[in-house]
């Protein structure tokens, strides 16, 4: 077989038989044990022989693989742990940013909000925040150990930094209309911690001059875009567009995929079709959510005590968080040394993700300027 090659099903079963038969050769060369092995009924030694032999293959075979899957589980609460690093940043930039706003502050390279979304996906490489320090990592600490630890937050970081910055801080003033924006439980308690909860009521200087721009921007942007409009009518009306008046193909329509299953495929494909789809059916059902709660518990050896509840469910639920805190809890540390350890050899961390935000940024930033350039003003971000 040439190296590098992968099996196939029956080099395999071959493969596996041959390893099997070499060690029940090597098990009953064993003179000590086979005297070990008198002591018990003539005749169970044989199917014994087999069953080491069936053992000792599995653990030589796929003990690897089943210690990737405890490094995989273990390696999810050090991802967790690192998720909770990167929050302790997000509140410092949102810090950052109600200081920036209020022009108490100036940093450099943001010349304008928009900058802030620069590191959005990269908030352990960000120049301008103050490193981790023990007594950031003290104060979380703390805060993990509360009823107001939030599990998962990590994955809000974007709305809530962003995309939200303005409505948190409306939110906290009491002057946001709308439903849905809460104060992440992390500030109130880092806030509580440190006094810094005042940043959220300095006045937004900065954003009331950028909207000004911006808006002005905004109409040039529409005069343009209208004189486009006019040109594209009058380029039609030469050559007219036919109307297609045919209704789209709704690719994630079960239905449209269920008419054509049942319309031109057999009866073997149609009846594999209704089986395959009532078990998508059933992942997508929230009680499978239950299923991968009690894995998450049982890939770990130790007795979690769950506590008592009308509802099984939410019993399943609370005791999947308290466990989650106390595997956080312990990996902090760990990504903490990481974190210091990468910062002291200038390693840079993994984005979040490659999503390119400079088009966007640039599109902001060029509606500022085109804002100034209405206004009779210079095209720079010195206002």
């Amino acid at each position: 077989m040439e190296e590098g090659k992968e099996l196939t099903d029956l080099e395999k079963a071959i493969q596996a038989e041959e390893l099997n038969k070499q060690i029940v050769a090597e098990i009953n060369s064993l003179k000590p044990f086979a005297e070990e092995l008198k002591v018990y009924i003539t005749g169970t030694d044989k199917n014994f022989y087999e069953y080491l032999a069936q053992e000792k293959y599995n653990y030589t075979q796929h003990g690897a693989m089943y210690y990737g899957i405890k490094q995989k589980a273990e390696g999810k609460w050090l991802a967790s742990a690192f998720a909770c690093l990167k929050e302790i940043q997000e509140k410092k930039l949102f810090d950052m940013q109600c200081l920036w706003h209020a022009e108490k502050i100036t940093i450099p390279n943001v010349d304008a909000s928009i900058d802030f979304m620069t590191y959005k996906d990269d908030l352990l490489n960000c120049p301008y925040l103050d490193p981790i320090t023990d007594e950031d990592i003290e104060i979380y600490q703390q805060y993990l150990k509360s009823n107001n630890y939030e599990l998962d937050a990590g994955e809000d970081i974007y709305r809530r930094i962003f995309s939200s910055f303005e409505r948190l801080r409306e939110a906290y003033n009491g002057d946001d209309d709308e439903e849905g924006i809460n104060i992440p439980e992390w500030y109130d308690f880092h806030n509580g911690r440190t006094g810094k909860g005042v940043y959220m009521t300095f006045p937004d200087v900065r954003g009331e001059k950028e909207m000004f721009y911006q808006r002005l921007g905004a109409d040039v942007e529409e005069v343009i875009k209208q004189e486009k409009a006019k040109t594209k009518d009058k380029e039609a009306a030469i050559i007219p567009t036919p109307i297609n008046k045919k209704p789209d193909l709704q690719l994630h329509d079960k239905s449209v995929i269920s008419f054509f299953v049942n319309t031109f495929e057999d009866k073997k494909t149609q009846n594999i079709y209704r089986k395959q789809s009532k078990m998508f059916d059933y992942l997508e059902n929230e009680e499978y959510d239950y299923y991968e709660m009690l894995g998450i518990l049982s890939q770990h050896c130790e007795i979690w005590p769950i506590e008592d509840h009308y509802d099984w469910r939410e019993a399943l639920n609370k005791c999947l968080e308290r466990y989650s805190k106390s595997k956080i809890t312990e990996a902090l540390p760990l990504a903490y040394n990481q974190y210091k350890m990468y910062k002291e050899m200038g390693i840079p961390f993994e984005k979040d993700s490659n999503y390119d935000n400079n088009y966007i940024v640039d599109i902001i930033k060029g509606r500022i300027l085109a804002g100034r350039k209405c206004n009779n003003e210079p095209e720079d971000f010195d206002f």
